[in-house]
């Protein structure tokens, strides 16, 4: 499904330009200038939902976020979803509403868009559980949609603290009413 756009043209292209070196032969023609015949595809692949990505179908069919997550809700420029493997109370996902590989592909104005989120999020995990320090990851190595990982951290549990966070521990699940808990504490302090 294709989104709108109200940017213009050129701060599309600033965005795209990221895309497009990933794709696979050339769309971009020599001295860096595209094609012009090239720019609606461009913009096609920045502006459409990628049905085999969790974050982009987010909200619309949960089924592949639904076996890392559980969506919560929309913020100004990302989607926040409540991890489920939870070693570290409170751990959550902030994934960009942009199919982009990370936030070098993103224009001034939507990259900081999308840090003001994950800042919004820590500050609220920070009143809703006061850890000790809250980590923060955003590697996509596998996964080529800019999110990070924001993980809550407690000297109280000394698992994984002042180490880096495992992706997937396996160590706390919970069951649906301790999620529901979780998240709404989260949302109270947003």
């Amino acid at each position: 499904m294709a989104k709108t756009c109200s940017k213009p043209i050129s701060q599309r292209l600033e965005s795209a330009l990221c895309v497009c070196r990933r794709l696979p032969g050339s769309l971009v023609a020599p001295a860096g200038r595209i094609a012009a015949d090239a720019f609606t595809q461009i913009e096609r692949i920045t502006m459409e939902q990628h049905t085999d990505c969790s974050y982009c179908m987010c909200g619309t069919d949960n089924t592949l976020v639904d076996a890392f997550g559980i969506p919560m809700l929309d913020l100004p420029a990302s989607k926040l979803i409540l991890f489920k493997e939870q070693s570290h109370k409170g751990r959550v996902i902030v994934a960009s509403k942009q199919h982009v590989d990370d936030v070098s592909c993103m224009s001034e104005e939507d990259a900081a868009a999308f840090m003001a989120d994950v800042r919004h999020v820590a500050a609220a995990l920070h009143k809703a559980f006061n850890p000790d320090k809250i980590n923060f990851g955003a590697y996509g190595d596998t996964m080529h949609h800019l999110h990070v990982h924001i993980v809550p951290k407690y000297k109280s549990d000394p698992f994984e603290f002042g180490d880096v966070f495992a992706m997937n521990p396996g160590r706390v699940t919970l069951e649906p009413a301790q999620y529901d808990e979780i998240a709404q504490a989260i949302i109270d302090n947003l």
